[in-house]
């Protein structure tokens, strides 16, 4: 997460969307763990709130929902006005 806490201060004014994920071992996307929420946690105020975020966990469709739930609210400021980046479901 240090290589994308330099690239979101440097170019964050230039980022237009963003690729969530987390892979495992075998370099397979694979749902958002508690430690990835708490490094996007680390992150967010550096997202740009029009930034499109492109989720890409592997899920059931059942779970896409939820999925999508937890992400929003890991990138969602509580200290800030509601605001968030926007969420794009493929």
């Amino acid at each position: 997460m240090v290589g994308a806490h330099q690239l979101l201060r440097a170019f964050g004014d230039r980022i237009v969307q963003l690729h969530v994920s987390e892979v495992d071992t075998s370099n397979q996307h694979d749902i958002i763990s508690r430690v990835a929420e708490l490094a996007f946690s680390q992150v967010r105020r550096f997202i740009p709130h029009d930034a499109a975020i492109i989720l890409e966990s592997r899920v059931a469709e059942s779970q896409i929902q939820s999925e999508a739930d937890k992400v929003h609210s890991i990138l969602s400021d509580p200290t800030e006005d509601g605001q968030s980046a926007m969420l794009a479901y493929a």
